[in-house]
């Protein structure tokens, strides 16, 4: 576990099932998380692909694999994590009831915190199939020690569903930030025969999102030079969503369905369209409207939609806005924004941008999240836990005793109180002789708990005793042969020690906190015996 020390990292794992780790908002978090020297972060997302894991690696973020089972889905995997995997605070995404409830397994296995990401609680929608997914969300968001919701419309409808369990002090309001990679990437703006107006559409939210409100504006405008673009998230739907937007009276000369998967995709997009719309009857955010604003991409947001109602405080964010569900009310909106100079609607989307950019960061945002999990980090360790490792440090130690880990004749009763003996007679400080001291001359309760703690395998960072080897110079055949002995720490230490000017505790200390090493738990344990006065 890690310490709730300042300088200690914090185990931070995102799980997500293999879909889930490119949305947008986990991908950001993901990045503004792996930047926090604070954190050790690390992705479970069983059957990650080659692409995935490149680009975790470039991000310092290495992911894992769950447990082999056969026949599980990515998203039923996540209920077997490995069994090395240290996790001090849990982020997994709430995606309907596919991705989210597998915390409760996660947290049980790995006696973890829970921070649960909503990004929709449709609370004013009272079908029986959104009322079991309201309720299933609120149950999750009751049992998670913390709940991010993306955007003030959905912290509000969490707060809401959460005062009768008292646990609405839970909830923080993570508002996204503009998308930095889609910067810049609309260069050209020009008036053409067709005007291309943008909306992201799901057969199983076509009401929500407004999908029939924008097929019957583009149908009101009454000509074919306007062509709307509806993108959905797998090639699964084109079909039927095509079916349910004809049936709205749109030309199918003016319909185009496709799909974007990957960024790279969004970006084309961005160049393609005119116009990006969300004519959302109730949407917890709306992260396409912010690709959209990211690019540089005129838009407008209905009031119902959580980027709607973020945009009325923002600078120039208002005149974006659309406070009506009306497919006439849209036609208009899109026909004045087509009417509008280019250049015009150029530097309205570029004002929009920068005005969002200055309220809404996501650097600046995630660092009050990472505060927040340093706050949950320091309640993990609790009596039983403590109990446990102080018991564990005394059975080493009787096995140290035992095994008879000096090889000098002396006791190391008799070598502490020559130590002693040396600082008085040279009148140095306690702490600088403790410091100068060989490591196998630390007392063996301290000893024994920085065995203890290093002899445990950690597969994800390799920070363990291994590494330690690495540090002091051994080859990999000769820490593979040590990693078969009861206590390899010890016989790595004991190998150093064969130079004992090197093999200092200072040094040791040193390593610990080196920058590919970071076992801080590990060198506080050195640091508070050097600074304390007992003797």
């Amino acid at each position: 576990m890690a310490s709730g020390n300042s300088v200690s990292k914090l185990n931070v794992t995102l799980a997500s099932d293999v879909d889930g780790w490119n949305k947008t908002v986990n991908g950001q978090l993901v990045i503004e998380l792996g930047r926090n020297d604070r954190l050790c972060v690390t992705g479970f997302v069983p059957k990650n692909t080659q692409q995935q894991r490149e680009h975790a690696r470039s991000l310092n973020i290495q992911l894992v694999e769950s447990k082999d089972h056969d026949g599980f889905s990515s998203a039923e995997l996540l209920c077997f994590p490995p069994d090395n995997l240290n996790i001090d605070v849990l982020f997994i995404h709430s995606h309907g009831t596919n991705l989210g409830r597998q915390a409760q397994a996660i947290k049980d296995l790995k006696k973890c915190k829970w921070v649960q990401v909503v990004h929709s609680f449709h609370e004013e929608c009272h079908t029986a199939w959104y009322e079991n997914e309201n309720e299933l969300q609120r149950k999750m968001c009751e049992k998670a020690d913390a709940v991010i919701a993306i955007g003030s419309k959905t912290a509000e409808s969490c707060r809401r569903a959460l005062r009768y369990s008292l646990k609405q002090e839970n909830v923080i309001n993570l508002t996204p930030g503009v998308c930095e990679d889609l910067i810049g990437v609309r260069q050209v703006y020009e008036d053409l025969a067709t005007f291309h107006v943008l909306i992201s559409g799901s057969l199983s939210h076509f009401s929500i999102k407004g999908c029939d409100v924008a097929a019957k504006a583009i149908k009101l405008l009454n000509t074919p030079s306007y062509h709307l673009t509806v993108v959905v998230k797998s090639y699964d739907e084109t079909a039927g969503i095509t079916k349910a937007l004809l049936n709205e009276g749109i030309n199918s000369q003016q319909l185009d369905v496709c799909v974007a998967g990957s960024r790279e995709e969004w970006r084309k997009l961005m160049c393609k369209v005119d116009l990006a719309i969300k004519p959302s009857r109730n949407e917890g955010f709306g992260m396409s409207g912010l690709l959209a604003i990211s690019a540089d991409l005129p838009v407008l947001i209905s009031e119902h939609c959580g980027l709607g109602m973020v945009l009325k405080t923002v600078l120039f964010g208002n005149s974006h806005v659309v406070d009506s569900v009306k497919p006439e009310v849209w036609a208009d909106r899109i026909q004045q924004v087509r009417d509008k100079d280019p250049e015009l609607r150029r530097e309205e989307a570029k004002q929009l941008r920068d005005g969002y950019t200055q309220k809404f960061n996501w650097k600046n945002q995630c660092e009050k999240v990472v505060e927040t999990l340093c706050k949950l980090g320091q309640k993990i360790e609790g009596p039983i836990e403590k109990q446990d490792q102080e018991e564990a440090v005394m059975k080493l130690t009787k096995t140290v005793q035992k095994t008879n880990l000096s090889d000098e004749s002396s006791t190391r009763e008799e070598k502490d109180t020559k130590m002693k003996q040396d600082v008085v007679d040279a009148g140095r400080s306690l702490a600088n002789e403790r410091l100068s001291m060989s490591v196998r001359n630390l007392p063996l309760p301290v000893y024994s708990r920085v065995c203890l703690l290093l002899n445990v395998l950690r597969d994800v960072r390799w920070d363990d005793f291994r590494m330690l080897g690495e540090k002091v110079g051994l080859s990999r055949d000769e820490i593979d042969f040590i990693q078969q002995q009861r206590n390899p720490t010890d016989e790595i230490l004991k190998t150093w020690s064969s130079n004992p000017h090197e093999a200092t505790v200072a040094k040791l200390i040193e390593l610990l906190k080196h920058k590919d090493f970071r076992r801080m738990d590990v060198a506080q344990i050195l640091e508070e015996w050097v600074s304390s006065q007992e003797r």
